[in-house]
């Protein structure tokens, strides 16, 4: 073993464990086998669990479930100590992959009656989500990293499929998700996981550039079917949180926005949170541009935020004035630009926009409809 060591996993589906011997003996040419499990889920179908293991079409999905039967599937955790990455054609397009996990998944669906039966992870993220959705909790990382190799007993393991029963608390959702790092939370963050408000007046913000397979893992389900609206409802102990989950392409921030916030996101409380200099331009971002009005409140939050960076306000400046400059200064800084939400129920000002930028046809009726309702925009 060594520091670039990563730990990947193989399933057997089903009606291929009777070829479990072959399998494992061509995996133990290129990796270390650190642990096999057979797998059951409980508190769904089998068929709803693959549904929401993989994100291909749900008539894929139904197609391999025919093929491949359900519970239960055999885990083979394993090691490669030399992990080399390289360009390999997937389902899902052209992709980046841990080239011996897939090349070994590839040999073996080649040498097996049914090529369906096999599955491996060709990333680390990809183990992360699939370890998790398989044993309902976080891969400890640092303890598979240093377990010995395997013993040539097959565990059992009766797992309750993650989110089929209302999480204890909000702690206990952020701790299952603790190995998903691609994610963030907005803004509100700042007493997380311990307090949030639960019901109906919920709201947590989360950014995500991998957004199908956060609903996935906590078994999320829509709160709303308004076009472009994408607010998902996740039990709670005896209630529930909406989430609002956003995400590069939907326009609520432009997409390199997104990146730099993301790849820049760090741990607060076990929560993925913004830092400080971006939870602050985001911010002010959210405030020029999303806002129908700019609040008195969320003024004087934005001005003692940038006073904490030392950022100072020039005597005799025009408060909403100063944050919408810093703003701008910001984005032409880091050569972004202003996008439309596809989300109609996120406000979209255009008046610190260029000139000759234009809305959305749906964008201007909707408008319209809400200025007769007398909720203006800053126009």
């Amino acid at each position: 073993m060594n520091n670039s060591s990563e730990i990947h996993l193989f399933c057997l589906w089903q009606y291929g464990i009777k070829y479990s011997d072959l399998v494992i003996a061509e995996i133990k040419t290129n990796f270390s086998i650190l642990s096999v499990t057979d797998v059951t889920w409980q508190g769904q179908s089998n068929l709803q669990s693959l549904l929401r293991f993989y994100i291909n079409p749900r008539w894929i999905i139904f197609w391999k479930y025919l093929r491949c039967g359900g519970a239960p599937v055999r885990m083979i955790v394993v090691r490669d100590d030399n992990p080399v990455y390289a360009e390999r054609q997937t389902n899902s397009g052209s992709q980046l992959v841990n080239t011996k996990l897939f090349d070994t998944k590839i040999k073996l669906r080649k040498t097996l009656p049914n090529g369906h039966w096999i599955h491996a992870t060709n990333s680390e993220f990809e183990f992360n989500f699939n370890y998790s959705m398989l044993m309902a909790r976080s891969p400890e990382l640092s303890e598979l990293q240093q377990a010995p190799e395997w013993n040539g007993t097959v565990q059992k393991q009766i797992t309750q499929a993650p989110g089929t029963r209302p999480w204890k608390d909000l702690q206990e959702m952020f701790d299952f998700i603790r190995g998903f790092d691609r994610y963030a939370v907005l803004r509100n963050f700042e007493n997380l996981p311990h307090s949030c408000q639960l019901g109906i007046h919920s709201d947590i913000d989360i950014l995500t550039d991998t957004p199908a397979e956060l609903i996935r893992l906590l078994n999320l389900k829509r709160a709303s079917y308004l076009p472009g609206r994408s607010v998902w409802r996740c039990r709670v102990a005896d209630s529930f949180v909406n989430i609002d989950i956003r995400s590069p392409g939907d326009g609520y921030y432009p997409p390199e926005m997104t990146a730099l916030l993301l790849q820049t996101s760090c741990w607060h409380n076990n929560v993925r949170v913004l830092t400080e200099e971006n939870y602050f331009y985001s911010l002010c971002y959210h405030a020029a541009i999303h806002k129908y009005q700019l609040s008195e409140e969320y003024l004087q939050r934005l001005l003692t935020m940038a006073e904490y960076l030392d950022i100072k306000q020039p005597a005799g400046t025009d408060p909403k004035k100063f944050i919408t400059q810093i703003l701008w200064a910001w984005m032409q800084k880091n050569n972004f630009s202003f996008t439309e939400p596809k989300d109609l129920t996120v406000n979209y000002n255009s008046c610190y926009l260029p000139l000759g930028t234009s809305r959305t046809f749906k964008r201007q009726l909707k408008d319209k409809f809400f200025q007769l309702l007398g909720k203006k925009s800053r126009q």
